[in-house]
């Protein structure tokens, strides 16, 4: 892969630079409730900041889809500034004139942040207008936003046709080298396991039949879970799942068999009627799902048994909490396994925003050898992918 870091460039006292981040992070009624996101792109800007570069940064929050107001990056842009200590500046106007205005002023060591990209009309239809407007004046162009790069957007795709100069991020940096490192894995036919979970299997439906065809154990958590475990033909009480994918969850775990990989479902879950902590929790095996309750966590037992499975692996690789993580106790299920991954050989893998959340609030970074910004990112470029972001920063 050819690409520039920003070591080869040196020289940009007073030039506009454009740089995609990724500040997607969790919010709660205009609170950051983890800013490790914001964190992990902190050396990019102060490197730029430091050559004298004129920094304006782009970036999207959620998926708007009439620019709620809740998802500005208002409160982003004051949470950067008291990370970098210096004063950041934030455009809330989305029109041409506005940004020409607010680059304009900005000086030499300082920092624009725009508002949210994806109240851009065309940012993810990947439209060449936006991405001339975003690019007007800009000397360097630069992609620090992995987690973002397996979308043909605007700010990741189009934006490269009309920068001359490009470069990967110090963040984009690293992720780079660990997807090297997990290649190597695959070439070399290592053994390889994935803990995936999520809210809908519909909307990673493609992505779990392709990892099929190069893991040798995948574990099916949060969920997604209660859909397989119903395909089961289980009851699943209340719990939230998808009744028109069992089908689908059926076709899966055959496909699963026919690649010589094993699907593994919870043995036992947590219940209760709501994510409340102020309701007693109920552990059952997933047999004896109250009618009246929702699976909200991964048992105890499931976690035992998931890690003594894990003990044969050489790349771990996890995508996803165990359950309702953000609720006490509904998160003992992903703080024991997080914790307990710790003890195991197998080079480890955390990717994607809920995942780093997780982490983050269990304390459990010790236990993994790479935490990656990226959760649909980095399992794309795990099936071999070359994600249009990398591609668009390299041509």
């Amino acid at each position: 892969m050819n690409y520039k870091t920003l070591s080869n460039f040196e020289n940009l006292q007073g030039q506009l630079v454009l740089v995609r981040v990724d500040f997607n992070v969790p919010m709660n009624n205009g609170k950051i409730l983890d800013n490790a996101r914001i964190q992990a792109h902190l050396p990019t800007i102060k490197n730029l900041t430091d050559k004298g570069a004129r920094v304006v940064i782009i970036s999207h929050l959620g998926r708007p889809t009439n620019n709620e107001p809740e998802l500005s990056l208002l409160p982003i842009a004051n949470e950067l500034e008291k990370l970098l200590d210096q004063s950041v500046s934030f455009c809330s106007g989305i029109d041409k004139q506005f940004i020409d205005q607010a680059k304009a002023a900005l000086k030499p060591g300082k920092v624009l942040i725009l508002e949210n990209i994806r109240f851009f009309d065309g940012e993810t239809d990947n439209d060449t207008f936006l991405a001339s407007m975003l690019s007007n004046d800009v000397s360097l162009y630069v992609n620090d936003a992995f987690a973002s790069s397996h979308r043909s957007h605007t700010s990741v795709d189009a934006i490269c046709k009309f920068v001359k100069q490009k470069a990967v991020g110090m963040l984009m940096e690293e992720e780079l080298r660990n997807l090297n490192i997990i290649d190597k894995f695959k070439q070399e036919q290592k053994k390889i396991a994935i803990i995936s979970s999520g809210a809908k299997i519909s909307t990673k439906l493609g992505l779990l039949r392709n990892l099929l065809d190069y893991a040798d154990d995948v574990f099916i958590a949060g969920a997604m879970a209660n859909t397989f475990i119903a395909s089961q033909g289980y009851e699943v009480g209340t719990s939230k799942h998808e009744e028109d994918m069992l089908k689908e969850a059926k076709a899966i775990i055959e496909q699963a068999a026919d690649n010589n990989c094993q699907i593994h479902l919870p043995t036992d879950v947590v219940c209760s009627y709501e994510p409340k902590s102020d309701l007693e929790p109920t552990a059952v095996s997933i047999d004896n799902i109250p009618a009246s309750m929702m699976a909200l966590d991964t048992g105890s037992e499931t976690v035992a048994n998931w890690i003594e499975k894990l003990k044969e692996h050489d790349l771990i690789l996890i995508n996803g909490p165990l359950g309702v993580f953000e609720v006490s106790p509904f998160d003992n299920g992903t703080n024991e396994l997080f914790k307990q991954l710790n003890e195991l050989g197998g080079y480890k893998v955390a990717g994607g925003g809920d995942t780093l959340y997780a982490i983050h609030k269990s304390g459990t970074e010790a236990s993994f050898d790479f935490i990656s910004t990226g959760g649909g990112a980095l399992l794309e470029a795990l099936e071999g992918k070359m994600l249009p972001g990398i591609k668009a920063i390299t041509e």
